[in-house]
């Protein structure tokens, strides 16, 4: 029979008369399925000599574009990579833009305790014992619009290397008084007759842009179902994640359009830190000192390492797919933030951000595709959970914590050895960020996804993501992986343990601890690519 470019250039050409009209209208049914490898790589089966001289009197020239109406080389979008280098095909870099909105709504919630609530032991709206409830405290509102640039370079078969830079356009953060509001918000201070709060109501972060991360990429895959029909696609996938933007400050947004980012060594009553007392000192600040070098920033500082590994096969219509990936954070050095390496101090429990790792399984639905025009239309469903560890970050309460004027939060700590020196180079002044606890994220999404032709693709999805309840202000007392031999180091810790100087008995003992519930964050995304594919 005829090898499918042989029968394209016989449509072409108006040569299709007789019994070769069977083998035009099945050539693409044929090809349906198969790889545009296989199929290029498929030998023409020995010809006689009398079909050989059959052939060499109707022989017709091969069309120019033969070796491009074959089957689409794309995998599924999740485990498409850029192919460079192929014998009979094109060098393809791509170039992509997307506008991402997100948004993310929760209900900000405190524990019950004679501190929070603000009542004295033995009223009956005080946590029964042995339970833990909570007051509504705020509803969160946090609104990011995001414009993506990127790039992916093939380097040689299967293997690329990807440039994305996420430029944030805005960060918006606020908090809305709801339930019990400012009353749930007390310090246990009382400055000249007045109740201390950890900040007040309503509360509007300053709205941040700029980038974040540059993110540059490693893709491969191991295996690709466009070259060996036998076997599924399988996708490395690593990522170098690098800070670049100046790093977040805790800063609150005032009126007339300047944005208060106080000190974090300003002078403060000299009481004993984590204390609660009645205050009623003269020139005792009601404000710390606004510090006109700080800005609200918008990196985070830290080091990503991310690697993700996918697994998927065309059957017919539908292109299963299976996805793990984990991402680690290292910071910086010297960011007061976290306080990570050599500059961590004696009892420190949490010094990094969280791992997260991820779990995504899904298909790609193929509805209807033209491969001769390369045009395809796909549909792409996933469901996502995640796991995120106990870690230090920068929460929704980062701006509202870290730019209080509460004394309990505003007085320096120090670590148990510099406790009695109370040396002010080894002072920890809180910066804002807090350890949050272990949790999950659960998740869907949907993608449109069209390949416009054999340049462009365009993809329209949106996804909505909901996160477990958890508290966010939860730096433990004690520090179990650290000892000492010396009683007067342990504070008071069981065993060997030292106390941990991040500790901040207003936000993070029992009874105070502030968790999110009702955590819902969705997103939708537009992305148009662009493909030139060189001739090679």
């Amino acid at each position: 029979m005829f090898s499918t470019p042989t029968t394209l250039s016989m449509i072409r050409s108006s040569r299709c008369v007789g019994s070769v009209l069977l083998a035009c209208a099945l050539a693409p049914a044929a090809a349906f399925g198969q790889s545009t490898d296989n199929a290029s790589a498929t030998s023409p089966a020995p010809t006689t000599a009398a079909s050989s001289a059959g052939s060499a009197s109707n022989s017709v020239a091969p069309h120019p574009d033969d070796r491009s109406i074959q089957l689409s080389p794309d995998n599924a979008f999740i485990t498409d990579v850029a192919d460079a280098f192929e014998e009979h095909t094109t060098w393809g870099p791509r170039f992509t833009l997307s506008f991402v909105r997100t948004q993310r709504n929760g209900t900000l919630v405190r524990e019950r305790s004679p501190l929070s609530s603000g009542m004295m032991a033995g009223n009956p709206d005080l946590s029964r014992s042995g339970t833990t409830e909570t007051d509504d405290v705020a509803r969160y509102l946090q609104s990011v619009y995001t414009l993506n640039l990127g790039a992916e370079l093939p380097i040689w078969h299967n293997l690329s290397i990807s440039f994305l830079a996420p430029i944030i356009l805005a960060d918006q953060r606020s908090f809305e008084a709801t339930g019990r509001g400012v009353d749930a918000l007390a310090d246990g201070f009382t400055v000249d007759g007045t109740p201390g709060r950890l900040f007040n109501l309503p509360f509007r972060s300053p709205d941040r842009s700029g980038i974040d991360q540059l993110r540059l990429g490693l893709n491969f895959n191991i295996l690709n179902q466009g070259r060996d029909a036998h076997l599924p696609t399988w996708l490395l996938r690593f990522e170098w994640r690098i800070p670049v933007g100046p790093v977040m400050s805790a800063c609150e947004a005032a009126t007339g359009g300047t944005n208060r980012c106080p000190r974090l060594d300003a002078p403060r009553p000299t009481d004993p830190p984590d204390s609660t007392s009645v205050m009623s000192t003269p020139d005792a600040p009601a404000e710390r000192a606004n510090d006109p070098t700080r800005s609200p920033g918008i990196s985070r500082g830290v080091h990503g390492l991310f690697v993700q590994t996918v697994i998927s096969r065309r059957t017919g219509f539908f292109e299963p797919f299976l996805g793990l990936e984990a991402l680690a954070e290292i910071p910086g050095a010297q960011l007061p933030q976290f306080l990570y390496g050599g500059d961590k101090p004696f009892g420190q429990l949490s010094t990094v951000p969280p791992i997260k790792g991820a779990l995504t399984v899904g298909t790609e639905i193929i509805p209807w595709e033209n491969r001769e025009t390369w045009q395809r239309f796909a549909i792409d469903v996933r469901l996502r959970g995640e796991y995120h560890s106990q870690g230090r970050e920068y929460t929704p309460l980062f701006d509202a914590l870290g730019a209080s004027n509460s004394v309990p939060l505003t007085a320096p700590t120090w670590s148990i050895r510099n406790q009695m020196a109370r040396d002010p180079m080894n002072a920890l002044w809180f910066t804002g960020t807090t350890s949050v606890q272990s949790h999950a994220k659960l998740g869907a999404y949907l993608g449109l996804n069209f390949q416009a032709s054999r340049h462009f693709r365009f993809v329209l999805s949106g996804s909505l993501l909901y996160t477990t309840s958890h508290a966010m202000t939860a730096t433990d007392a004690c520090n179990p992986n650290e000892s000492s031999n010396n009683p007067a180091d342990r504070g008071g810790c069981q065993g060997t343990s030292v106390p941990d100087p991040q500790h901040r008995i207003v936000i993070d003992s029992a009874g105070s601890r502030f968790r999110m519930t009702n955590d819902f964050t969705w997103d939708i995304h537009a992305q148009l690519t662009f493909t030139p594919r060189i001739p090679w």
